[in-house]
């Protein structure tokens, strides 16, 4: 009952647009689709990261990911409405990013950008925690890390989606599922090929690693 009450009135003072961040997705959803700003801007604040992170895995260019980013949001500014309220928000955001991306390098027909240089994150795995690993963890850390973001590079955008969505965003099969417009099935055997593609890589770059 309050979600309808807050909808109705798409000029809900602003001072208590902060009680939104204590509500979940569909609620916040339910009051996006009625034309709530604070609610859509809240739903773009809380998912913005992992769409960002999507796109620049994807683009492997910072800047083309701030522009799919915002590509993004402005379409789905402009389609909460036509949104299933029971459907997962993230994974629907993550649809977009990807279609945008593949549809942005079909048209312009032109090979995936490489990845950053080390001394800029570019979308590269950051260990956590350093300050409370010792010096040689951290420096393993990295280098793994480093390996394995070269090893992305070396799959297909396709492949590479599938690992970033379910290994390092964490969205579940059925969220990938809807994300793609497949069945589960299907996003389980893509996984599965991705991530058996993903360790023939990472022999290629570091074989003593899979040494028995």
């Amino acid at each position: 009952m309050a979600a309808m009450t807050m909808a109705s009135n798409p000029q809900w003072p602003r001072e208590q647009a902060a009680g939104l961040r204590g509500l979940g997705d569909r609620e916040c959803l339910a009051l996006a689709r009625d034309g709530h700003r604070e609610a859509q801007g809240e739903l773009v604040s809380r998912h913005m990261p992992v769409v960002y992170r999507l796109c620049l895995r994807l683009t492997r260019d910072r800047d083309s990911a701030a522009d799919a980013t915002q590509e993004v949001f402005a379409r789905a500014l402009g389609a909460f409405a036509s949104l299933d309220p029971e459907s997962s928000v993230r994974a629907w955001l993550c649809a977009i990013a990807y279609n945008f991306v593949r549809d942005l390098s079909r048209r312009a027909k032109v090979r995936r950008i490489v990845a950053a240089p080390r001394g800029d994150d570019g979308g590269r795995f950051e260990p956590r925690d350093e300050r409370q690993r010792p010096a040689l963890d951290v420096l393993v850390a990295r280098e793994e890390a480093g390996v394995l973001e070269d090893a992305l590079d070396r799959l297909d955008p396709g492949a590479r989606a599938i690992v970033v969505l379910r290994d390092i965003e964490g969205l579940s099969y059925a969220e990938i599922a809807r994300a793609l417009d497949v069945n589960v099935g299907t996003v389980k055997s893509r996984v599965h090929r991705a991530r058996m593609e993903l360790k023939e890589a990472m022999l290629a770059l570091r074989p003593a690693w899979f040494d028995a």
